[in-house]
């Protein structure tokens, strides 16, 4: 009979408009060429381009103003911009998992709905009611003719046993008759049955004549005959018997089985609709733009996160590695761009190393304060000339630092020697030599270019005893610096008025750090 059910299987006019929408965006998705990471599972199952993979560094406006005498700090800063690099791609992995295991499951769904349909109409809800609708028939057929076998059985076994002895006594008489002949032998004694004298209880050996011997033997031996026949009716009476009561319970079993696909046909149906549903909703938070399953929106950001981290990076340390080497002794270049994933990596661990090599050349640095008088330095009539030019040029020797080895500026600071009142202050600007000499630990002479140096402009320049402590200056601008060579003093004159600046002597103290040569 036909099945009928009340389930909807078809989606309806919104749901579809819904769903069709889904479906070309996860196509969209499905097929994304342009993000480093796409997901291209419909051309290939390893859908993953790790991040990094074809990276390609590019200079920006601004990296100029980067300085290889900051080199330690750019070190720093890259090792910081880099492990900000290793949390974003922790991010866009888990994220390409979240999106890889979503697109898999939405596009294995979408496939076999598509073969579910036709399941469907090739009756895969039917099929199991019909089976057992069939099976169920057949085990009833075979119940009724167990049932027919067991009557039948019954009735034979009954016919035998009222047949029983009327087959036997015809019998006997039948042998008895075929033994006739033997009376010509009166008063002969058939001594052949002696060693069956047992079958004769209280009667002599031989006390039988032929016919009884023939007579005898015919009701042994049909009654053993229609024994066994018995035995064999009632043994059918029991074997069908036993059918019937199985097929009885197997009838019944299969009974409940057949009424049970008939409701479960309406069940799968109801089952299907709802995992549509679930699987039409998960589609759309999946692939729609504010759905909030759609972890790909996120890829797009990281990447550039990642790039623009990385790129930073590779900027700072393409400046700090010329700083490495003339200041610290460190020969290292950076790793050559491949395009490969480790590429990453192999830039992390540089950076790594190079901080590990800063961090042991520091145990044995040292700080000092040195104090320079310009008056003594460079004479008394140069130094009164270049006081009324308010403009004074110094330079300072390697041999100014004896026994000095990477010698570094941390800063400057400075004072007056004169007469005037300590609250009437100076200020001055002050440049650093534009060509930077580093003397290593070996002997090795080092140069760097320092014209990018700033004019350092030192104010509030009072006496040595003044109640305020000397500001130091530059700590950041000349920072690793070198002191070795040609020094400009400019714009000499009075903090507070424009009067000629009246003083004895200039003392600069250079803040400096070096390892003992």
């Amino acid at each position: 009979m036909p099945i009928q059910s009340s389930s909807r299987i078809e989606r309806n006019a919104d749901q579809d408009q819904v769903y069709q929408t889904s479906i070309a965006l996860l196509r969209t998705i499905l097929s994304d060429a342009n993000l480093a990471g796409q997901l291209a599972v419909a051309k290939s199952p390893s859908m993953m381009i790790p991040l990094g993979a074809g990276f390609s560094y590019a200079p920006q406006e601004g990296d100029e103003q980067f300085l290889p005498t900051h080199c330690d700090e750019l070190v720093d800063q890259a090792a910081e911009l880099l492990e900000r690099g290793l949390q974003t791609r922790h991010s866009w992995d888990e994220t390409c998992a979240r999106v890889f295991t979503s697109l898999l499951d939405l596009s294995e769904f979408q496939r076999l709905d598509a073969i579910h349909k036709e399941e469907e109409l090739a009756g895969v809800y039917e099929q199991p009611f019909k089976i057992s609708s069939s099976s169920r028939k057949a085990e009833d057929s075979n119940n009724r003719g167990f049932k027919k076998a067991f009557e039948e059985s019954n009735d034979l076994y009954g016919y035998l046993q009222d047949q029983r002895p009327k087959v036997i006594n015809s019998a006997t008489r039948y042998a008895y008759m075929q033994h006739m002949w033997s009376v010509m032998f009166v008063g002969q004694q058939f001594l052949e049955y002696k060693s069956y004298e047992h079958d004769y209880p209280g009667d002599a050996i031989g006390s039988k004549s032929v016919q009884d011997h023939s007579e005898y033997a015919a009701k042994i031996q049909y009654s053993y005959n229609q024994d066994v026949t018995l035995r064999n009716a009632r043994a059918q009476v029991s074997l069908a018997s036993s059918q019937c009561d199985t097929s009885d319970e197997r009838l019944q079993g299969l009974l409940m089985q057949e009424e049970w696909d008939k409701k479960n046909v309406d069940f799968q149906r109801r089952r299907t609709v709802v995992a549509r549903e679930h699987q039409d909703l998960k589609l759309w938070a999946t692939t729609a733009p504010e759905g909030p399953l759609n972890s790909y929106k996120r890829l797009a950001a990281l990447k550039t996160l990642f790039n623009s981290d990385f790129r930073d990076a590779i900027a700072r340390l393409n400046v700090a590695c010329s700083g490495l080497n003339a200041i610290y002794g460190l020969n290292r270049s950076l790793p050559v761009n491949t395009g490969s994933e480790s590429y990453f990596e192999e830039v992390l661990v540089f950076t790594r190393d190079c901080i590990q090599h800063q961090l042991r050349f520091s145990q044995r640095d040292q700080q000092a304060v040195i104090p320079i008088s310009l008056r003594t330095l460079i004479g008394n009539d140069r130094f009164i000339a270049g006081v009324k030019a308010r403009s004074i040029d110094f330079s300072l020797p390697s041999s100014f630092f004896e026994r000095m080895a990477h010698v570094r500026i941390r800063g400057v600071s400075a004072y007056f020697v004169g007469k005037r009142e300590p609250s009437n202050l100076l200020k001055f600007d002050l440049k650093a030599p534009i060509r930077g000499e580093f003397y290593h630990m070996d002997g090795t002479l080092a140069i760097e270019p320092q014209s990018h140096l700033p004019h350092v402009k030192l104010t509030r320049i009072s006496k040595r005893d003044y109640v305020r402590e000397p500001d130091i200056y530059a700590v950041s601008a000349l920072r690793n610096a070198s002191p070795i060579g040609g020094w400009s003093l400019r714009n000499l004159a009075n903090c507070l008025n424009s009067s000629e600046p009246d003083v004895d002597d200039i003392i600069i103290d250079l803040h400096l750090a070096f390892r003992e040569a």
